[in-house]
């Protein structure tokens, strides 16, 4: 399955299937599982079949399974390199929040009137313009 062209719901249930094998090649029921992350069988017969679940639910789940690195490989902590240290930076500045999407002007002659196109992903300015 290709994750970009995924829908929420087949990640859920991909999602899902991963932690129904994982709890079967160490062969706990699901009773077991439930009891050690102290969640309801329900709520993880509901994330086992994709139906859905808190955030919390999984993160117990992982931590019960000892799979909680898994939530590591989501996004790697940025790492400094040798190139960084030649540069003389010696930590990693993370952003605080996304940056705001700003429009451009565009014109093509003093006297013409401006337009302003907003890109966003996947857009070109033939897309949406506005005037």
């Amino acid at each position: 399955m290709a994750i970009k062209t995924s829908t929420t719901v087949e990640l859920e249930e991909a999602l899902g299937k991963q932690i129904r094998r994982a709890r079967l090649r160490l062969d706990i029921d699901q009773a077991t599982l439930a009891d050690r992350a102290s969640i309801s069988v329900g709520a993880l017969r509901n994330l086992e079949a994709g139906k859905g679940a808190r955030l919390t639910t999984l993160v117990r789940v992982l931590r019960s399974l000892d799979l909680e690195d898994w939530l590591l490989t989501l996004e790697p902590e940025p790492e400094i390199g040798p190139l960084d240290r030649l540069r003389g930076i010696d930590q990693v500045v993370e952003p605080k929040r996304a940056s705001k999407k700003k429009a451009r002007t565009v014109t093509s002659d003093k006297s013409a009137k401006p337009v302003t196109y907003r890109l966003t992903p996947n857009s070109h300015p033939s897309d949406k313009v506005r005037g």
